[in-house]
């Protein structure tokens, strides 16, 4: 099974609900802000401060087998369109759900990079398990 949508948006939506279920399984209370133009999609809090959550999926692999995150938010209309590279100040956490159903919480402060994230095994230590997604 897969988590790829015909419509991405639908695809974000399985990740957030991955995230919200993946934290309030974990202990953490769960937020989300009001609106949708934050540079974060969740706030979570397991009693020692909130923290904000970016929350991606993929679906995508690069040649050497390993999942590739977009972390750039791309938007835009008919008339323009605009790319803005992942500011890891703007986010504490990475939450990525993995079209294998794979879960990553990665802090934010660790991602050097503004564009693509490779799920290598440096992220390995960051793969968290438990909270009952599994790939429809």
């Amino acid at each position: 099974m897969t988590i790829r949508r015909a419509n991405p948006r639908m695809q974000g939506e399985i990740g957030l609900g991955a995230a919200i279920g993946w934290f309030t399984a974990h202990g953490y209370w769960v937020s989300i802000p009001l609106c949708d133009n934050q540079p974060y999609d969740l706030i979570v809090d397991d009693g020692t401060g909130p923290q904000r959550v970016q929350v991606k999926t993929t679906t995508r692999r690069g040649p050497y087998g390993n999942f590739l995150v977009m972390l750039e938010t791309a938007g835009g209309n008919q008339s323009f369109h605009t790319r803005k590279p992942f500011d890891n100040t703007k986010s504490d956490l990475l939450f990525v759900l993995a079209d294998d159903g794979a879960m990553y919480v990665i802090p934010s402060a660790k991602i050097a990079c503004r564009r693509t994230l490779t799920l290598c095994s440096k992220y390995a230590q960051y793969q968290v398990v438990g909270g009952g997604f599994e790939p429809p």
